[in-house]
C-alpha cells in the first residue's frame, strides 16, 4: 500500500473531495487529496461522479419546470376568479338595468350603479386579472372609475360641483399614490435622487389647485388674496423641515434639534401674521402674555409662549446630545 494511502485514509479523503472540488480548500489539502487521487482508484471515481453534473442541472431544470407551472397555474386561478368577481357585479348591474327600462326611466340612475360598480370592479378584479403591476395598474382603474362615477353623479343632479368634488378627491388619494408610482418609475437619472423633492412639490401644487377651484365656487371678498397668502405662509414649515431633514448634511440629533426650533418659530408667528393678513393689523401677540389671565386670547397667547419655550429645550437639548455624539465620534 502506497504512504498517501497509509497517511490518509479514504474516508478522510472523500469529505474533503466536494471542498476539493470547488476549489475552496486550502492548498495543503489540495496536495493530499491530489496525491491521494494518484494512487487511488475508489476516490477517483467518487470525484468523477463529483464533477458528473447533469443530475444537478437535472434538477435545476426541473425546479424551474415546476415553479413556473405553478406561476401559470396560480395566474390562471386568479384570471379566473377575476372573471368570476366580473361575472358577480353584473348581476346587480343588469337587475338595475331591467328595473330602469321598466318604471320608464330611461337609462338615468343606471350609469349611477354602473359608474359603481366600475369602482368596485377597480379594486376587486383589476388586481386579479393584470399581470404586470398590477397595484400600479389597480391605482390607475380606482382614480378613473372614481371619476367616472362622480361625473356621472354630477350630470345626473344637473349641479356643476364635478370640479370642486373631483379636485380634493384625486389630491387627497395622490397623498398616497404619488410617493408609490415615484418609488416604482423609472425617472430620468437627474431626477432619481429627488422623488421626495418632486412629492413635495406635488403635494404644494395640488394645494394650491384646491384653493383655486374652492374660489371658483365662493363669493367671498378678497378670497383669493387671504386664502392663496395664508396658504403660502404655512407651507413655509413644511418646505423648511423637508429641507432641514433632506439636505443638511449633519447628525440626526443636530436636524431633529432644528426641526424643533422652526416649529417653535412658526408657532410664535403664524398667529400673528394670519391675523395680519385677513385684518391688515400686525402685532405680536405674543408680547401681551400674563399668566394670571387665562380668558380669551389671553389664554391663546399663554399657551404659544409655553409651547415655545418647549420647543426651544427640546431643541437646545437636542443640540447638545448631537455635540456630545460628535465628540465621542472624534
Amino acid at each position: 500500500m502506497n504512504v498517501a494511502k497509509q497517511q490518509y485514509n479514504c474516508d478522510m479523503i472523500q469529505d474533503l473531495l466536494p471542498l476539493y472540488q470547488d476549489g475552496v480548500c486550502s492548498e495543503t489539502s489540495k496536495q493530499i487529496v491530489e496525491q491521494h487521487l494518484q494512487q487511488c482508484e475508489d476516490c477517483n471515481k467518487v470525484a468523477k461522479r463529483l464533477k458528473d453534473t447533469r443530475i444537478d442541472e437535472f434538477l435545476l431544470g426541473e425546479k424551474d419546470s415546476v415553479l413556473e407551472h405553478h406561476a401559470k397555474k396560480e395566474k390562471k386561478r386568479t384570471a379566473v376568479i377575476g372573471m368570476v368577481t366580473a361575472g358577480v357585479l353584473m348581476i346587480p348591474t343588469f337587475i338595475c338595468l331591467v328595473c330602469n327600462l321598466a318604471f320608464g326611466h330611461g337609462l338615468d340612475w343606471f350609469f349611477i350603479v354602473l359608474a359603481s360598480m366600475l369602482v368596485v370592479a377597480s379594486v376587486t378584479v383589476v388586481p386579479l386579472t393584470v399581470r404586470e403591476q398590477p397595484v400600479l395598474r389597480t391605482m390607475e382603474a380606482f382614480v378613473a372609475a372614481l371619476t367616472l362615477l362622480l361625473l356621472v353623479v354630477n350630470l345626473y343632479t344637473g349641479g356643476n360641483w364635478f370640479f370642486l368634488a373631483i379636485v380634493p378627491t384625486l389630491y387627497g388619494l395622490s397623498v398616497f399614490f404619488v410617493p408609490y408610482v415615484l418609488y416604482h418609475t423609472n425617472l430620468p437619472e437627474s431626477l432619481k435622487d429627488k422623488k421626495g423633492l418632486l412629492c413635495m412639490a406635488w403635494d404644494t401644487i395640488g394645494l394650491y389647485l384646491i384653493l383655486f377651484v374652492i374660489g371658483c365656487y365662493v363669493d367671498v371678498p378678497n378670497y383669493f388674496r387671504i386664502a392663496m397668502s395664508i396658504a403660502t405662509v404655512s407651507v413655509i414649515l413644511p418646505w423648511a423641515i423637508f429641507g432641514c431633514v433632506r439636505y443638511w448634511k449633519v447628525n440626526g440629533f443636530y436636524r431633529a434639534g432644528m426641526v424643533s426650533l422652526l416649529c417653535g418659530a412658526f408657532l410664535v408667528v403664524i398667529n400673528d401674521v394670519i391675523y395680519w393678513i385677513v385684518d391688515g393689523v400686525f402685532k405680536v401677540r405674543i408680547l401681551n402674555v400674563n399668566f394670571s389671565s387665562w380668558e380669551g386670547e389671553m389664554s391663546n397667547n399663554n399657551v404659544t409662549l409655553i409651547n415655545f419655550i418647549v420647543c426651544i429645550l427640546i431643541g437646545v437639548t437636542f443640540f447638545i446630545i448631537g455635540a456630545i455624539r460628535k465628540r465621542e465620534n472624534y
